[in-house]
């Protein structure tokens, strides 16, 4: 009975997650070519590599966080309260040392000699979903840690669809161009996190930064072992990005 139980519930979260994939992709999709017919390809150029730098560096500093809160919550070795409570923490640091170190290398003009081509005002507005983007893949672990995966997948969706609507408001109604698509994918980013902390919450989830030393070493220690992979995958599907900024 158990076994019949689980092989249904696994059934039930690969259905969810293939039509939550299906559903982003499409909506993913129907942005990309808003983008391209409204901006053309150097507006949407400079969209994707405007995102792109924050991604980047929330990848960079994630700290591989996120896999060790799905294997810790999995194995109950701690709560959702924890976790939570120390990946706000983290994202305030890292955020803090991400920004410190982006605005060294604008002042050595290592900014300009990286993105030549893309204007600042672009860049410092984009910058703005780093703590979001953050906070969001730590959600999203501590979902998948819970095993909420139809739930994650539905928010996933929201998300993409709320960037889609957006794209279609800001950049097709208000004609607001580059700004606006990038303030959309920032809303979008902002709501899938709200949608998520809201469920998180019924959890026992705490969003203030708290400090529990044991619980961050242990999850910065086990995150370190595959979090070099994680770069070198990011670099390898990304990098043509930055490469046609040259």
């Amino acid at each position: 009975m158990n076994e019949h139980f689980e092989r249904r519930a696994f059934v039930e979260d690969v259905g969810w997650t293939l039509g939550g994939q299906i559903a982003t992709a499409l909506f993913g999709l129907g942005t990309s070519m808003l983008l391209a017919r409204i901006l053309g390809p150097q507006g949407k150029g400079f969209v994707a590599l405007a995102l792109m730098t924050p991604m980047m560096l929330a990848w960079l500093f994630n700290g591989g966080v996120s896999m060790a809160i799905v294997y810790y919550l999995g194995n109950r070795r701690f709560t959702v309260a924890q976790l939570s409570s120390q990946a706000v923490t983290w994202v305030f640091a890292a955020s803090i040392i991400a920004f410190l170190a982006l605005g060294a290398c604008a002042q050595w003009g290592v900014v300009r000699m990286v993105l030549p081509r893309l204007p600042l005002g672009f860049l410092a507005l984009a910058m703005l979903n780093l703590p979001v983007l953050m906070l969001n893949a730590y959600a999203v672990s501590l979902l998948q840690g819970l095993q909420r995966i139809a739930t994650l997948n539905t928010i996933q969706s929201v998300q993409g669809l709320t960037i889609l609507l957006g794209t279609a408001a800001l950049v097709g109604g208000l004609r607001w161009g580059v700004y606006g698509a990038i303030l959309s994918a920032f809303i979008g980013n902002v709501t899938g996190t709200f949608l998520m902390v809201q469920t998180l919450n019924r959890h026992g989830a705490r969003w203030s930064p708290g400090w529990e030393p044991e619980v961050l070493r242990r999850c910065l220690s086990y995150g370190a072992r595959g979090h070099l992979g994680n770069i070198f995958q990011f670099f390898t599907y990304r990098l043509d990005v930055f490469l046609l900024n040259f």
